[in-house]
């Protein structure tokens, strides 16, 4: 069965938030598409909220055990038939006519990816957007300049909001990496490689769910090693010579940025264990030497406060701003 769309939905422990979200999905306005529900091994009472839509004719629903989102993810990539292909985490939810939208706007403009804005969500129902620029829906970009605006935040680092062909996916092999936190990233970099045509929706079509105790949310070792993993594996994969020319300034840019937060969450955990925190310092030092000081004077991209902070890490002065964390 060949449909438009084929929606990815891994689901893990958000029974409080679960019927939303397939009640976003199943109220599309565009009926051409499949969904793909995977209960990754959850302990609380999603499944049995799965099981509640099984009648529903265009669902697949699978139950395993606990793998992580990155595995769950790719299985519902093996499972789909769509021509493109849209991964929604299942805390969030969607517009009534989300796909729809997108979908018209790949056909429009024989794009590989299209991306929406997005509209982030307060567990108050309190709301703020993510993207304060305008998109331009007349406007196709190819990979290089992809490339450019992720590094400088004008494209989030996520995939739920990006409808990509499914095509592209296979052809070039790109999974998301497993066992890792912070997994879209990498993804995305070898899909704006790949990518021909990407395209814009300007409308907040996503809702992406700001909740405590989401596992984004909470530091720890294990997640700050994930994290220093993954800008690891996004350096690795940019070509030393069209850096060189093309992103250094963008880069030096999200590098900042990235190592910012990275030693803000060490900080909140410095006090649960010294020793541990003192060692995983010195994997930071390879990535913070990558950091060049003329970004003060030369990097168009740093504002008087990224200036400070390149000055705080630069000179070690940011590992004395912690706290103990609650």
């Amino acid at each position: 069965m060949n449909v438009a769309v084929s929606v990815i939905i891994p689901v893990y422990n958000v029974e409080k938030y679960l019927s939303k979200c397939l009640d976003s999905v199943f109220s599309q306005s565009l009926s051409d598409i499949e969904i793909i529900v995977i209960n990754d091994g959850s302990t609380d009472n999603s499944r049995e909220i799965i099981n509640r839509y099984k009648e529903q004719d265009n669902i697949k629903i699978f139950h395993k055990d606990n793998e992580g989102l990155s595995e769950t993810r790719n299985k519902g990539l093996l499972y789909a038939q769509g021509e493109y292909v849209l991964f929604i985490d299942s805390d969030d939810h969607i517009a009534y006519n989300m796909i729809e939208l997108m979908y018209n706007q790949a056909k429009k403009t024989d794009a590989d990816i299209v991306i929406s804005k997005v509209m982030y969500e307060y567990e108050d129902l309190s709301k703020g957007e993510m993207f304060f620029k305008d998109f331009n829906e007349a406007e196709i970009i190819g990979n290089m300049e992809a490339l450019k605006r992720f590094w400088t935040g004008e494209i989030n680092g996520h995939a739920w909001n990006k409808l990509i062909k499914r095509k592209l996916m296979i052809d070039n092999k790109i999974t998301f990496p497993t066992g890792k936190l912070y997994e879209d990233a990498p993804t995305l970099i070898q899909l704006f490689k790949q990518a021909k045509k990407i395209s814009f929706v300007n409308q907040n079509l996503y809702y992406y769910l700001q909740r405590q105790g989401s596992i984004t949310k909470k530091p720890t070792l294990k997640s700050l090693g994930d994290h220093i993993a993954v800008l690891a594996e996004i350096e690795k994969n940019i070509e030393g010579e069209v850096y060189k020319r093309l992103y250094n300034q963008e880069f030096q840019f999200f590098l900042l940025n990235a190592l910012y937060f990275n030693i803000y969450l060490l900080n909140q955990i410095y006090f649960e264990n010294k020793n541990a925190c003192r060692a995983y310092k010195k994997t930071l030092n390879k990535h913070i030497s990558a950091l060049k000081y003329k970004n003060i004077f030369h990097n168009k991209y740093l504002n008087s406060s990224n200036k400070a902070r390149l000055i705080l890490i630069k000179t070690g002065l940011v590992y004395l701003l912690r706290y103990r964390y609650k």
